[in-house]
């Protein structure tokens, strides 16, 4: 997540990301964004999952591409509606709030 908002909170990063957001998704543009940047960090974000799964420290989600959604969703929205800024502390927010929403149901069914 830090890495994603180190690129994306640059001015590269949001005219990258408003271009993205004009794009033909079919387009080469927006096809090696979704590579590079979407997928690769999707990726990433499987894996810490799979880890706090593996731990005990939250349970498997259902769809965890609905999880990953609600990760990596809201760093687009702030770029695109532009409201507000993106931080460390943003993403870290983000993160806490979610997974303790998963962690909490983990404890409920113990």
């Amino acid at each position: 997540m830090a890495s994603v908002i180190r690129t994306l909170a640059t001015n590269r990063g949001r005219q990258i990301t408003l271009t993205m957001g004009s794009a033909d998704p079919d387009s080469e543009l927006a096809k090696a964004f979704r590579n590079q940047v979407i997928l690769k960090s999707r990726e990433v974000g499987r894996r810490l999952i799979a880890l706090a799964v593996q731990t005990g420290e939250m349970r498997a989600p259902a769809d965890i591409e609905a999880v990953l959604d609600m990760v990596y969703g809201p760093l687009f929205f702030r770029l695109l509606a532009g409201h507000l800024p993106l931080s460390p502390a943003f993403a870290a927010q983000l993160i806490d709030t979610l997974f303790d929403g998963l962690a909490d149901s983990v404890q409920r069914k113990r």
